[in-house]
């Protein structure tokens, strides 16, 4: 099948560094995260899927979905980061860690939005854990997650959605947009699987962030791959 890749405006940079160190990012990653946030703000964007392709190293993994979070809020926009990790990255990141609780919480009806719903300590956005209780992806399907999430978009003008392979199914077909973060390049099989776990459940576009690490954590996104393209940007 052909297709093509729509490249933006050249390169765009983010600092990616260890887990903890990833909220503290240059101005040249602010700007290009402004750049971006920019797009998803004027395409009308609202639920927007932030996973990994295949081989990552998770020690290290990148926070874009975070960093993105948080480049939304600094223009006004009224974000809120869901996290469906069970690392504890993006606690450390935005609320100092700890365990508090979370989505799991909230979707088991343990807990509120009040208490779930914590403010990001460097920014505007806001922040939900991924929670106390066990996540399991065959469990927070159904109307429970729809009326959770249709509840969040009403406060919302965007909802960042931070998931892994396993919850690609459950979360991909409401998604608006996906950013696939990967370590290789678009015509990389490992990128490639990203790409196809995505497009078998959802019809949203999706925006490639190619990050390299061996240049202490930074990275090159590479903007919108339309669904009809992503066969010939793998090929």
């Amino acid at each position: 099948v052909g297709g093509h890749v729509r490249w933006a405006d050249g390169q765009r940079r983010m600092m990616t560094s260890e887990p903890t160190l990833a909220p503290l990012m240059a101005n040249e990653a602010e700007q290009s995260l402004a750049r971006i946030s920019g797009d998803i703000v004027a395409g009308g964007r609202h639920r927007i899927l932030v996973t990994e392709a295949d081989g990552g190293d998770e020690s290290r993994r990148p926070l874009a979905a975070a960093a993105l979070t948080r480049a939304l809020a600094r223009v006004d926009r009224r974000a809120v980061l869901i996290d469906f990790r069970r690392d504890g990255a993006n606690s450390d990141a935005m609320c100092e860690g700890g365990n508090p609780p979370g989505f799991t919480d909230l979707y088991a009806g343990a807990a509120s939005f009040a208490q779930v719903v914590l403010r990001d300590r460097r920014s505007r956005a806001h922040f939900i854990p991924s929670g106390r209780l066990p996540l399991l992806p065959k469990i927070l399907t159904g109307d429970r997650m729809a009326t959770v999430l249709d509840a969040l978009d009403e406060t919302y003008d965007h909802v960042v959605l931070d998931a892994g392979d396993d919850m690609i199914e459950v979360l991909g077909p409401s998604a608006d947009i996906a950013m696939v973060v990967s370590e290789f390049g678009a015509a990389d099989p490992r990128t490639a699987r990203a790409f196809d776990r995505i497009t078998a459940v959802s019809s949203a576009d999706i925006m490639l962030l190619i990050v390299d690490p061996a240049t202490t954590g930074k990275a090159l996104a590479v903007a919108d791959v339309r669904e009809d393209a992503v066969t010939g940007a793998a090929a």
